[in-house]
């Protein structure tokens, strides 16, 4: 009987003493991973039910290994093991390089980042980026890993957020942040190609949905791609200049722009049009790429929705 491995209310049988790295990967999952040889410890996991051998914990504090924290890369399943994505605060770390911030619109930065280390991510995550003064963030990854050298963002200058102010009037190029492994496992697969896209999002979170949309223009997606955008607080220019930036300025994108007075006006903006979408395109996968509350509130609409971010912890 083969081994088992537990991860998100699923379980998978394991053949050959499969890594659980290979494993998730196998099967859809999103897993940050880079070197495969236990150096980068982008792929570390806990292991929730289970022990994993000591020789895959090298290199982690001891206070990690006291949590059964552990690098995939180095554990093939040989006995049954659940395991679950690392606490938040607990994600690997790097150091990213500001290669360039300019506006992309009268209250929006566009952020490139240049990674120390490979960083491998999906068409549709997010990260959390990090000030050296200890300010933190989550933000959606506007760019395909591969396409270019650069990680982009698209950074709303909010004046109660001390990371985006900070970005955006005092962040030079050179200067560092600190990046955590990729989140989200909903993101742009190729084996989808041939079905309907709908993005649903709100200001600048639409730039997870934007970087799913370059990945499927890359790819030659076959089915129909639509942007529907809640503008609260970015200004008019934001989504016609964020565009610009996609492969043929987006061309074969459906977009819409609904403007929205508050963010919970965006829920009822956005699940009315939804609807609507869902009935004419009923193949249709729908991603929502807005705050935690709008996207809990727009996944009551239905529960073949999709949602670009994860649950806050």
């Amino acid at each position: 009987m083969l081994p088992e491995l537990r991860f998100e209310d699923r379980v998978y049988p394991v053949d050959d003493m499969d890594t659980v790295l290979n494993t998730l990967l196998k099967n859809g999952h999103a897993i940050p991973n880079f070197c495969r040889s236990g150096i980068c410890h982008s792929c570390m996991m806990k292991a929730v039910e289970g022990t994993p051998l000591p020789f895959t914990q090298i290199g982690l504090s001891d206070t990690l290994v006291a949590e059964n924290y552990f690098l995939t890369c180095q554990c093939a399943v040989y006995a049954p093991l659940k395991v679950a994505r690392p606490e938040k605060q607990k994600r690997t770390r790097f150091v990213a390089i500001v290669k360039d911030i300019s506006r992309l619109a009268n209250n929006v930065s566009r952020l490139l980042l240049s990674p120390e280390h490979e960083f491998v991510y999906q068409a549709g995550q997010y990260t959390t980026l990090t000030s050296v003064d200890g300010h933190s963030g989550d933000f959606p990854i506007a760019s395909v890993h591969g396409e270019g050298r650069f990680m982009e963002f698209h950074i709303h200058d909010d004046p109660d957020k001390p990371l985006n102010r900070h970005i955006a009037h005092e962040l030079e190029i050179g200067d560092g942040l600190e990046i955590q492994t990729a989140l989200g496992d909903e993101y742009y697969r190729d084996e989808h190609k041939d079905r309907d896209i709908v993005i649903l999002g709100v200001d600048t979170l639409i730039a997870s949905g934007l970087g799913l949309l370059r990945k499927a223009l890359e790819s030659n997606h076959v089915g129909t791609l639509t942007l529907v955008h809640a503008r609260v607080d970015v200004s008019r220019d934001y989504l016609a200049n964020a565009l610009a930036g996609l492969p043929d300025a987006g061309a074969g994108i459906y977009c819409e722009e609904l403007d929205a007075r508050t963010t919970v006006d965006s829920v009822d903006v956005l699940a009315r049009r939804g609807s609507e979408l869902a009935v004419h395109t009923p193949r249709a996968d729908i991603y929502i790429a807005a705050p935690i509350e709008v996207s809990r509130n727009l996944l009551d609409h239905s529960d073949q929705w999709l949602s670009l971010l994860m649950e806050e912890d």
